[in-house]
């Protein structure tokens, strides 16, 4: 995991690729890692992916970073990045100097960061402006201090903080009203998607949200607007499965070649699942591709898994029907 957001951070240049993006960012990198000199095109051997051995077997598709300082740098890019260390190292050597026991804390801190996502939870978000608080305390002891400064500070923090409040409030409502759809209705159910097309302001930051709403839409036939909300979803996370939607609603609405790259992509950016290449398998027995569908076939027959399960058994028994109808 590390070594695909130190490869992004390369790749994202100064700048960064933008707060909030680190799964997209992620999924695109891994998807860059295992298409290998092909990239940006999909490689055209499926045998490839086994040139990576290990790696392809234990890659996934994290909700979350487990090192605070590779999504900084993903995020926002190396100048932040190293910006925010030197800050941590000057605030907490300054606290340890003066044998202030906040130093410790911001060091422990600072070490459970390197493996974890402790900045994830407000709590620890209001344990390290605490820290970095202090330590700027004992910076302004031994400074000239203007107090027309302190007050424009403190009212911007009073801003901040009311703003912070208010969408806290609505996103709350919205979750309530979330699983109040969740257990009220069906995926098929107009009123499903209509319930849903209400809270999309507030939930438009939860991948599952968006995936699930997605999924409703296109099982009321509604493709095009599916797959407008599922690509939403694939900005915020690097789960596959948005882009095997994605292709199930281009096959829909008869457009197999982006149906096609929806597959691929989602294959190559995880190629440990079995699902995008029964799904490849299936469109190309269903438009009579069959050279492509004896290599996917071919290719399924010798293919590992990340997990073998009753699914993965299920898509195996499909793909074998399909090899053994044109043999």
């Amino acid at each position: 995991m590390d070594n695909i957001c130190l490869r992004k951070i390369v790749h994202s240049g100064l700048l960064g690729n933008g707060l909030g993006t680190f799964c997209c960012a992620y999924g695109e990198e891994q998807l860059r890692f295992f298409e290998g000199e092909s990239y940006p095109k999909y490689p055209s051997e499926w045998g490839k992916c086994y040139e990576f051995k290990k790696k392809r077997i234990i890659a996934d598709s994290p909700s979350r970073s487990f090192n605070e300082y590779l999504k900084i740098g993903v995020e926002a890019g190396p100048i932040v990045l190293l910006l925010f260390c030197l800050l941590l190292l000057y605030s907490c050597l300054l606290l340890i100097s003066k044998h202030n026991p906040y130093g410790y804390g911001l060091l422990a801190l600072a070490i459970i960061s390197l493996f974890s996502y402790p900045f994830s939870f407000w709590s620890f978000r209001i344990l390290l402006s605490l820290f970095l608080a202090v330590a700027g305390t004992i910076c302004s002891n031994q400074i000239q201090r203007h107090f027309y400064v302190e007050i424009v500070g403190f009212l911007i923090l009073v801003y901040l903080y009311i703003n912070c409040f208010n969408f806290r409030s609505d996103l709350k409502v919205a979750q309530i009203k979330w699983k109040e759809i969740e257990a009220k209705y069906e995926l098929q159910d107009e009123e499903y998607y209509e319930n849903c097309s209400k809270i999309v302001g507030s939930m438009c930051y939860d991948p599952f949200f968006l995936y699930k709403y997605g999924l409703s839409l296109q099982e009321s036939g509604l493709f095009n607007e599916s797959n407008i909300i599922l690509l939403m979803g694939s900005r915020i996370s690097c789960d596959p499965l948005f882009w095997d939607a994605m292709g199930s609603n281009y096959e829909n609405l008869g457009d197999t070649n982006s149906a096609e790259e929806c597959y691929k992509h989602a294959f190559w950016m995880l190629p440990n699942r079995l699902f995008p290449i029964y799904l490849l398998a299936k469109l190309y027995y269903e438009n009579d591709r069959i050279d492509e569908l004896h290599a996917i076939c071919e290719f399924a027959d010798k293919f590992e898994a990340k997990i073998e399960n009753g699914a993965t058994m299920q898509f195996r028994r499909e793909i074998e029907k399909f090899k053994e109808i044109y043999n």
